[in-house]
């Protein structure tokens, strides 16, 4: 995992990203995109947890 949370307080999430740059340019970038995916992927996880008032899955 290259993303973390390292602070959630009310609406505000602070995130904390570590990329390993490495190999050409291409793969860097790659590297980067990865990391830009996972970031909004604990976002939404998150956000999704605040509309959730239920438990059940979302359809």
């Amino acid at each position: 995992m290259m993303a973390e949370v390292i602070a959630h307080d009310g609406d505000e999430l602070t995130r904390q990203v570590k990329v390993k740059i490495t190999g050409s340019l291409l793969e860097a970038e790659h590297i980067i995109l990865d990391a830009c995916k996972e970031v909004g992927q604990l976002a939404t996880s998150h956000a999704i947890k605040k509309f959730d008032t239920e438990g059940s899955t979302f359809k």
